[in-house]
């Protein structure tokens, strides 16, 4: 169920989501001519999921060195040796005990996870519009971030006419407590500036953890698919206001009007 919609919505005003290890996105713009990107690819398991499934092409970036070799070793992807920021450079990165929690950030002295520093290693650091470019990718129809707290960083910090070439975003944000990095706030203002670039919200967490951001354009023009770009997963709060200041009848009215909530 979307998390956080202040009226029920039927299924037929929704886009059609599939979700790939843990992440979210539109299934219907995705197919064999689709390309993603895959920020953070550790393994390669989302990749080669989306490509078993879709039939897409995949670009792979993996920091960590020893899961960069097998990837490059298993030759099933494209694949770059960088860490994914807001800035070029070359940086420390935290290779962590588990290491789908290896981070360029510090990471915590516990974790439940086993996400407690290891290692450290230089890692030279590309922007997205860097990676892009390396790939050869002028549109992106996908783009993939689990990078463990710098997808704030990219987010916040990416051009807007870089991210106007992304069809869609899904993203695992860091900012629960569990990861030991914070930042919720720099969270929500990364989602309400991507909501300003024409992106439309769809959170399926409410810690964040599983989140899309769908280009209007691949949401069609109905009324109610219009209404959802107002009223969606990561609404401003003053909406939320607005709606509970509405008299009964009227809130009653809209929830008559669109239907059984979706499950």
């Amino acid at each position: 169920m979307l998390v956080g919609f202040p009226v029920p919505v039927p299924p037929s005003a929704l886009p059609p989501f599939a979700k790939v290890r843990g992440h979210h996105f539109l299934a219907g713009a995705i197919g064999r001519d689709s390309v993603i990107l895959d920020l953070g690819a550790n393994r390669g398991d989302f990749a080669r999921g989306m490509q078993a499934r879709f039939g897409c092409q995949a670009r792979l970036v993996e920091a960590n060195p020893d899961l960069f070799a097998r990837l490059r070793s298993a030759a099933e992807f494209p694949v770059l040796h960088a860490a994914a920021a807001a800035r070029q450079g070359t940086i420390n990165f935290n290779i962590a005990h588990n290491d789908e929690g290896s981070s360029m950030h510090p990471l915590p002295g516990h974790s439940q996870f086993g996400c407690t520093h290891q290692r450290s290693v230089a890692v030279e650091a590309k922007t997205l519009a860097e990676i892009m470019a390396h790939f050869g990718l002028g549109r992106l129809n996908l783009l993939k971030l689990d990078i463990e707290g710098a997808e704030v960083e990219i987010l916040e910090n990416c051009p807007p006419e870089v991210l106007r070439r992304i069809d869609q975003i899904t993203v695992e944000f860091h900012c629960a407590p569990v990861f030991g990095f914070g930042g919720r706030d720099q969270v929500e203002a990364v989602m309400r500036r991507l909501s300003k670039l024409g992106f439309s919200r769809y959170v399926f967490e409410e810690d964040y953890t599983d989140v899309a951001f769908i280009a209007h354009r691949n949401l069609g023009t109905s009324l109610t698919r219009r209404m959802l770009l107002a009223i969606g997963p990561g609404r401003p709060r003053w909406l939320d206001a607005l709606w509970h200041n509405l008299p009964a009848w009227l809130r009653g009215s809209i929830r008559r009007l669109l239907g059984p909530q979706r499950e």
